[in-house]
């Protein structure tokens, strides 16, 4: 065990110290201190060599500088999702480790505190929340004991695993790059792809990096999407705002008086960034939260499979619809 900070996609946070242990042995124990890291609820987080948060929240802020009153860097960061409408944290968590911390009220007006620069390593569990009646707190972290996984286990994955898993990546990746010269977004998903392929080339993936690859695309393709549907929300709006200037007055104190067509067109576009990002965090957690790395390996597997059967599926779309 082991005592640290620690935070999810909504985290928490808590700071190292060794506690004996059984016949005097002295063994690591991490009580992390949790705290929420607002905002971040669309996250992915994977294991890297760099993560910057943007910290503006109290509580968080409070977190941040308990860590350097105490000369801590680590915290553990878990996904925390609704159940029953009551807020879940995730067992299995990521160690962040604080590389660089600035302030920068100043430079973004007093909405952000600090750009928080760290290090995503090794996997922990929880093992007891210690102050689980401050979950819904505004002002305090939670606290809990946890037990750090081996450092090195992504390299018990079978290397016959990684292959297949990097062979259908690269294949699904040769396929989205296929469409980086069509123009717009669809480019630039594929310029991405294209990048991402070529890395894999150059240098044989670990396990953590096939999950990065593969959460690299599939986001980027959702904040494309979502980009594409807010760019046709803004325009119509625009066009309704010229023919109807003195409505588009009136729309600060009554929404309502936007076309019910361009409210609906709203609604679709936090509905696709609401379920696209479910979509990923469930994949991803699943991963997190399994027992080992293998069979981790064995569900990023099954992912890389769905991926490349949709990109086969497009590419026949897309045959056909030339064809036509």
């Amino acid at each position: 065990m082991a005592a640290g900070a620690f935070a999810c996609w909504k985290g928490r946070v808590g700071l190292p110290r060794k506690q004996p242990g059984a016949r005097g042995r002295q063994r690591e124990s991490n009580e992390f201190e949790r705290r929420s890291l607002g905002g971040a609820t669309g996250a992915v987080y994977l294991p890297s060599p760099s993560q910057q948060l943007m910290v503006s929240e109290a509580k968080y802020l409070k977190l941040y500088d308990d860590l350097l009153a105490k000369g801590a860097r680590h915290f553990l960061v878990t996904h925390e999702a609704p159940l029953n409408s009551q807020p879940r944290v995730a067992r299995v968590g990521l160690l962040f480790r604080l590389k660089e911390l600035r302030d920068v009220s100043e430079e973004t007006n007093g909405h952000s505190k600090y750009v928080a620069e760290h290090e995503v390593g090794r996997r922990a569990r929880i093992l007891a929340v210690l102050n689980g009646e401050q979950h819904l707190s505004s002002t305090e972290y939670l606290r809990a004991t946890v037990e750090l996984l081996p450092a090195d286990e992504s390299q018990t994955v079978d290397v016959h695993a990684l292959q297949r898993i990097r062979e259908k990546l690269q294949q699904a990746l040769a396929i989205q790059g296929e469409q980086e010269n069509r123009p717009g977004a669809t480019a630039e998903l594929g310029a991405l792809a294209n990048r991402l392929r070529l890395a894999s080339v150059l240098r044989a993936p670990g396990f953590w990096d096939l999950c990065s690859m593969l959460g690299s695309l599939q986001s980027f393709r959702l904040q494309l999407q979502v980009r594409t549907m807010r760019e046709e929300v803004r325009k119509m709006t625009e066009e309704w705002a010229q023919q109807n200037p003195q409505a588009f007055k009136d729309l600060k104190r009554n929404p309502q008086v936007l076309p019910s067509k361009i409210r609906a067109s709203g609604e679709r576009v936090k509905e696709l960034l609401q379920e696209g990002t479910q979509e990923l965090q469930s994949t991803f957690q699943e991963i997190l939260q399994t027992p080992s790395l293998s069979d981790g390996a064995v569900r990023l597997e099954e992912a890389v499979e769905q991926e490349l059967q949709r990109m086969r599926a497009v590419r026949s779309l897309s045959f056909l619809r030339r064809s036509e």
